[in-house]
């Protein structure tokens, strides 16, 4: 079992349940699988000598007895009630810190993790944030094109409107010169004006000329004509106007001022002679 000092420290629990005897010199003691009763060698000697060996005097209860030792041949059940306290709490402290470290290691790189996760979280919130500003701006800017449009439209339509009411007015004004215009009678009486301004004209060249001109009787016009013949008899009569009237000098004056002249030098002639 080790040195005296450490069947001291460590064994001094020890002693055989049955017989109460301490651990000493060469005694062996056997810890059972029952309740870890303990007896000494004597005691589980007799012990299976009993009609039932494998039942424990202490406990009643089926066990098997196993020597106490330091031989490693002990279960590793049972070897820590056996061993030295301190020994049990740095081995017990050192498992706890590995285990700590464990756990602290395993919870960093998780608080890690969520970090940089939060981080990313934070960066695509801004980006978000600012692309909804940008939307809102954007939708703000559009509403306000959309009532400039609007009121655009608006002013269109009243022009409209306008224009087409003075179009309408237009329509009327043209509809009602359209009624109260002659044309009928105008293309009528033309000829009958200008035959009129030619025989006064044909008069009084012949009054002044003193010539005899010739007579020209213009032609009647006949309304149910169409505009073509009459045309063609306006160009008609223009040419006997013509042929007969505008050709003579009388009609252009030419005898009339050689006259004028020649009475012009008289009169100059006299009042130089005086």
């Amino acid at each position: 079992m080790g040195s005296k000092t450490q069947g001291t420290q460590a064994m001094d629990f020890v002693h055989c349940n049955a017989c109460f005897r301490l651990p000493g010199g060469s005694a062996l003691f056997f810890v059972g699988t029952c309740s870890m009763c303990i007896l000494c060698q004597k005691c589980t000697t007799n012990m299976k000598s009993r009609p039932q060996p494998n039942v424990c005097i202490i406990c009643k209860k089926s066990s098997n007895f196993i020597k106490i030792s330091g031989d490693g041949s002990m279960p590793s059940n049972m070897v820590p009630y056996f061993r030295d306290p301190k020994q049990l709490s740095d081995q017990f402290l050192k498992q706890l810190t590995h285990v700590l470290d464990f756990r602290n290691g395993h919870r960093l790189r998780l608080m890690k993790a969520r970090d940089a996760q939060f981080k990313r979280c934070a960066v695509e919130f801004k980006k978000l944030q600012e692309e909804c500003k940008m939307k809102h701006e954007g939708e703000r800017d559009a509403r306000q094109e959309l009532q400039h449009y609007q009121e655009q439209m608006k002013g269109f339509k009243r022009k409209l409107e306008e224009d087409e009411r003075e179009m309408a007015r237009l329509r009327e004004l043209l509809k009602q010169s359209h009624q109260f215009t002659p044309k009928r009678r105008h293309i009528e009486r033309e000829p009958e004006f200008f035959m009129m301004n030619t025989s006064e004209q044909n008069t009084t060249t012949s009054d002044s000329m003193s010539i005899d001109m010739p007579r020209i009787e213009m032609p009647r016009m006949d309304i149910s004509r169409t505009p073509e013949m009459e045309k063609t008899n306006l160009l008609s009569i223009e040419q006997r106007i013509g042929d007969a009237t505008l050709s003579t000098p009388a009609m252009l004056g030419i005898g009339r001022s050689r006259s004028r002249s020649k009475s012009a030098k008289a009169r100059k002639n006299a009042r130089n002679g005086r």
